[in-house]
């Protein structure tokens, strides 16, 4: 991390890349089975829309299934 501030526009940019095709992230599959959108709400919030219920973490829930 740089130090500067992350934004909500930044988290989203970074969950959209991962989970479109054309990028081939390595997440995108796990992803997509929990996530089925993510939005701004302010500057410092996002909206995670989820397709099922997951841990709190899901982040990590996700990293896990691929070790």
């Amino acid at each position: 991390h740089d130090g500067n501030r992350v934004t909500a526009e930044d988290v989203v940019f970074s969950y959209r890349a991962m989970m479109d095709p054309d990028l081939r992230s390595p997440y995108r599959d796990e992803l997509g089975e929990i996530l089925s959108n993510v939005e701004i709400v302010d500057d410092r919030t996002v909206l995670f829309e989820l397709r099922r219920t997951v841990p709190l973490d899901f982040v990590h829930h996700v990293l896990k299934q691929r070790a």
